[in-house]
């Protein structure tokens, strides 16, 4: 009888772990649909920039436990690196001599 029983839970048990080993393999980013206040806040903070997604995460480890790769992918870190390396590019002389030359 107990063997039954031990065995019905383990089934029960790997069931329901497999449930939600599944779809937290099918999300891609926890910020598709945030349940819990964190994080939305990490959300948040994700949008603005790693930086501060990063310092949102180790002042609120003890509250929320969040990982930093649940909420960023290295696709955005790629291309928010992108888009600061063309505004770094771009000349700044180029502007000052635009509005000079649109001055005269």
């Amino acid at each position: 009888m107990n063997r039954i029983r031990l065995s019905a839970w383990s089934a029960a048990a790997a069931l329901v772990l497999g449930t939600f080993a599944t779809t937290a393999a099918v999300a891609t980013s926890r910020c598709e649909r945030p349940n819990l206040p964190g994080e939305r806040m990490a959300c948040a903070k994700a949008k603005e920039s790693p930086e501060s997604l990063r310092r949102f995460i180790e002042r609120t480890q003890a509250i929320y436990s969040l990982y930093f790769w649940d909420y960023m992918s290295e696709a955005d870190l790629d291309k928010r690196a992108a888009q600061r390396q063309a505004q770094s590019e771009t000349p700044r002389g180029a502007a000052t001599a635009e509005i000079v030359a649109s001055t005269k």
